[in-house]
């Protein structure tokens, strides 16, 4: 062996260190975890506390955000995490114009996985923290913000960096599937509903097809029972209710289902009960009171 492969062979031993490997294993990790999540169906703000956990973990973080947002200029919190247990979420709902700055500082940047920072302090300790932005089909969807020690090497910071912008482009492969998923969802209630109204126009017979009405929607609109009133001889009458094959318009549920259709009807819209009568009209509330 030669003395400058001696020399190489010695410089490699000198910087190899077991927590390297151990390091880079925990980020493959943290990569594979995330990816796996990414492709779940997990709805957005549990997906966020999530990734936010995972990322601030791994970074050693002493706070964290992410922000969606819905139009230009505007941040919602979506979620927060502090290794501080005393940080009171409600104090962040709403960034100062600082802050405001800076978020809006890291959605005009314009360099596909940029990373923007800024130095602050927190309870008297130095702080630099990272704004990475997730996008959607090219559009900005919101912003992660991870705040880390001030006294990290710039070694560190640069892969702390390009870590982070790994976390941003696996929330932008997350949204654009759950897009996908919603539009493959909604061709499918479309067909759905295309079936209904073509079984619905199969017969010209009132009462089959006033059961085949309740029947498939119960199906289409996702619910426990579907009831059906027509006017007949200017009287709206309850003619079919999803389960029930028979009705007996003497029954004191048939009669109450007729008083509140024909309340709601002369108000010319739609109603939603959920047990609260306090704001309802005099004839609706006796309607729906037991």
């Amino acid at each position: 062996m030669s003395t400058s492969e001696s020399d190489s062979s010695d410089q490699r031993t000198t910087d190899w260190h077991p927590q390297h490997d151990q390091a880079w294993g925990e980020v493959q990790q943290f990569v594979a975890d995330l990816s796996e999540l990414s492709q779940s169906e997990t709805p957005l703000p549990q997906y966020a506390e999530a990734v936010l956990g995972k990322t601030s973990e791994i970074l050693s973080a002493s706070s964290g955000a992410v922000w969606t947002s819905p139009r230009a200029g505007q941040f919602s919190l979506q979620c927060r995490v502090a290794a501080d247990p005393s940080d009171d979420l409600r104090a962040h709902e709403t960034p100062t114009e600082e802050h405001l700055a800076f978020l809006q500082n890291a959605v005009e940047s314009v360099a596909p996985g940029e990373i923007r920072s800024r130095e602050t302090t927190e309870a008297g300790n130095s702080l630099i923290t990272f704004a990475g932005v997730f996008r959607l089909d090219r559009n900005v969807a919101g912003v992660i913000e991870i705040s880390l020690p001030g006294n990290l090497s710039d070694a560190a910071l640069r892969g702390n960096k390009r870590l982070l912008a790994m976390v941003c482009d696996l929330m932008g492969d997350y949204l654009q599937r759950q897009q996908i998923r919603g539009l493959n969802q909604s061709h499918q209630q479309w067909n759905r509903f295309e079936t209904l109204v073509r079984r619905a126009h199969q017969s010209l017979d009132l009462m089959e097809t006033a059961y085949r009405l309740v029947g498939d929607g119960r199906v289409f609109v996702g619910c426990d029972r579907v009831s059906l009133a027509v006017w007949i001889r200017g009287k709206l009458t309850v003619v079919a209710i999803s389960g029930v094959d028979t009705l007996d318009q003497r029954s004191g549920i048939v009669r109450s289902m007729t008083d509140l259709a024909g309340c709601v009807a002369k108000t010319r819209q739609w109603m939603r009960f959920r047990d609260e009568t306090e704001k309802m009209p005099p004839p609706l509330e006796q309607a729906v009171s037991p």
